[in-house]
Parts: C-alpha cells; sequence; structure tokens
C-alpha cells in the first residue's frame, strides 16, 4: 500500500507542471504563465486586402490608395428640393439650366421627370452636340450606378436618342441626324468605352423608333 500511495502522490507531482505546459526557453527550460506575460508581441497590423505587396515586385499597387468615390447621382445631395407645386434648384437658382454644372444636370436628368425631364434632356443632348468626349467621359465614370432598376449609362443613352428624335418631330425645319452623328464620332473613338456607348446611343435609338413609329 505504501508503494502504491507513493506512486499516485509522484503522479499527482508530475500532472500540474503537463499541464501549465508553458512556452520553452531557447536552453530548454520552462516558462511560467507570468513570464509569458511580457514576452514581446508584433503589434503591426496585418494589410487590408487592398495593400497586400504586389508578389513580384513586393511593392503596394499605388492605385490602391488612389480609390476616387464616385459623384453622387442624386440631385437632392447638390441641394435640389422638389416641391409639391415648383422646384427649388437651391445654390443653382440663379442659373439656367444649360450653366448647370455637367454632375447637377445629369443628377437632375436622371431624377426629374416630365417637363423638367425634358428640359434638361434638351440641354444634355446640347451638351452631347458640344462637347461629346467630356460627356462620354462623365457617363462612362458613373455608367454602371444604378437608377430605376437600370443603369444609369442606359437612361442618359435613350435621353440622348430620345431628345433627337423629338427634335425632328416637333422643332421644324432644323432637323438633325443622330446616326451621321454617331457615325462621325465612331470614325474618331473606333474601339473602347466611348465606342460602346455611341452604339447604345444608336441602340436606343432605333428601338424608341421601333416601340414608337413601327
Amino acid at each position: 500500500m505504501k508503494k502504491l500511495a507513493t506512486i499516485i502522490i509522484a503522479i499527482l507531482m508530475i500532472f500540474p507542471v503537463a499541464g501549465c505546459g508553458g512556452t520553452q526557453n531557447t536552453d530548454g527550460s520552462t516558462l511560467s504563465p507570468r513570464h509569458i506575460d511580457f514576452l514581446p508581441v508584433n503589434d503591426t497590423p496585418m494589410p487590408t486586402p487592398d495593400e497586400i505587396p504586389d508578389e513580384e515586385t513586393g511593392d503596394i499597387n499605388e492605385s490602391d490608395y488612389d480609390v476616387i468615390p464616385l459623384p453622387s447621382i442624386d440631385y437632392r445631395d447638390y441641394g435640389i428640393t422638389i416641391n409639391d407645386y415648383d422646384v427649388d434648384y437651391g445654390p443653382y437658382n440663379e442659373m439656367t439650366l444649360d450653366e448647370f454644372p455637367l454632375v447637377v444636370l445629369i443628377a437632375w436628368c436622371l431624377g426629374s421627370d416630365g417637363g423638367y425631364a425634358a428640359a434638361a434632356y434638351h440641354v444634355l443632348f446640347e451638351r452631347f452636340l458640344s462637347v461629346p468626349d467630356e460627356l462620354l467621359e462623365y457617363i462612362i465614370l458613373i455608367g454602371d450606378e444604378k437608377i430605376h432598376d437600370d443603369f444609369a449609362k442606359v437612361w442618359l443613352c435613350r435621353g440622348i436618342a430620345v431628345e433627337a428624335i423629338n427634335r425632328n418631330e416637333f422643332e421644324g425645319n432644323v432637323r438633325i441626324s443622330l446616326p451621321e452623328i454617331i457615325d462621325n464620332l465612331m470614325d474618331k473613338y473606333q474601339s473602347g468605352e466611348k465606342a460602346e456607348l455611341l452604339s447604345l446611343i444608336i441602340e436606343q435609338y432605333d428601338l424608341y423608333i421601333q416601340e414608337n413609329f413601327g
């Protein structure tokens, strides 16, 4: 019995040491938990996914730091308010529509309706005729934003197409050939995102004529 008791005591004395486990020094000795608290810690945060270094160069891609937020396509963000009987254009009250900054004009095109939208797209079409590069570049920037359950670029391209048709229908002698205008611009751009937008304008032009004139 004494031998058995001695063995049991010896086993119980071993278990606390094994249970603590601890961390070993380089010389094989074990650190107690209170020593572990003072071990040096690498507190450098892990890089975020956008900051993962390039596998080949080890550099962080500069574009990860140059993310430009998209401008708003909500006219309310520019201080414009639709009231019960009229529109308060806020900081643009003293301007005509053709004086509106492009970002504001396009937001108003996308958010207004009825006569307001017709007037806005009339001005937008003038911008398309006078500064197509500027307008197409901005539509490319915001084009994949969603508005009215479709892409902003679809709404804007359709608006340009419909305005060209309406001018020919209702404005008498000064007729505009949108296909001819698009063809001339296609000669300039030939391919790329601007050419794709021009194709979308003609697509919406043909679709509107088919839907409304057979």
